[in-house]
């Protein structure tokens, strides 16, 4: 298990090295996840890689909730649709690596599905913008909406 931990993060870190020559932003989350009824927090990390198409690796933390912990390892990508200078919106299509942490457990459950959802966000000056995401995770066992607002510095 390691072994594809550690793949999943170097494919994440080789796309980001590649992501020197468009536009990225990096942002926070705050958000709730709907099914285990609790908090989440998180970072993103957005690189376009075609003028309307961005992928978005982040790393999420679901707060312990009915015996339950989990993070959120995923690369999503997003088609980003502007519909005016400061607002735009993009569904959004990926992979998720979640690790999962039962409380009277002696070991944990790592799971792969995919995610789909949408999200939007307001430029709020050149590099500042505030967004909101809604996704739901396909895992097997572990099915969850998460949804979370954002802040976002662009360089």
């Amino acid at each position: 298990m390691k072994k594809v931990i550690f793949l999943f993060l170097f494919a994440v870190i080789a796309v980001s090295g590649y992501a020197q020559k468009g536009h990225a932003s990096a942002g926070a989350t705050m958000g709730l996840a709907l099914e285990y009824e609790t908090v989440t927090f998180g970072v993103d990390f957005r690189y376009n890689i075609l003028s309307d198409v961005r992928i978005a690796p982040s790393i999420t933390y679901m707060a312990r909730s009915k015996g339950l912990q989990a993070w959120y390892i995923d690369v999503d990508a997003h088609y980003v649709i502007d519909v005016t200078r400061i607002f735009s919106f993009y569904p959004i299509g990926g992979l998720s690596l979640s690790i999962w942490d039962p409380k009277h457990s002696s070991g944990k459950d790592t799971r792969v599905g995919p995610n789909i959802g949408l999200g939007g966000e307001f430029r709020i000056m050149d590099e500042l913008s505030i967004g909101m995401d809604f996704k739901y995770n396909l895992i097997n066992d572990y099915d969850q909406a998460l949804i979370g607002a954002r802040v976002a510095y662009h360089f």
